[in-house]
């Protein structure tokens, strides 16, 4: 798994119940855009750390980043079935 998933997703269990509330979509374009480009795997570097201090103080909007990440990648059970 991606290191940046990993981390994220382990900030998520240590968060537990505070990482969820305010909506991504309720944020300023820029950082719309930012985590879009991360959920797809599209940061460099210096955006990855970026982002990691703006969620420090949102821990919130992990866990609908988390989802909306997981709902991006292929279901295991459907990719094992013969077509």
């Amino acid at each position: 798994m991606d290191d940046d998933l990993t981390q994220l997703l382990q900030f998520y269990e240590d968060a537990g119940p505070e990482a969820i509330g305010h909506g991504v979509l309720d944020l300023e374009r820029e950082w719309q855009t930012l985590i879009e480009r991360f959920i797809h795997g599209q940061c460099d570097d210096a955006e990855r750390e970026r982002l990691a201090r703006f969620l420090q103080s949102r821990p919130r909007l992990i866990t609908q980043i988390v989802e909306r990440i997981e709902s991006a990648q292929p279901d295991s059970k459907d990719s094992a079935a013969p077509p």
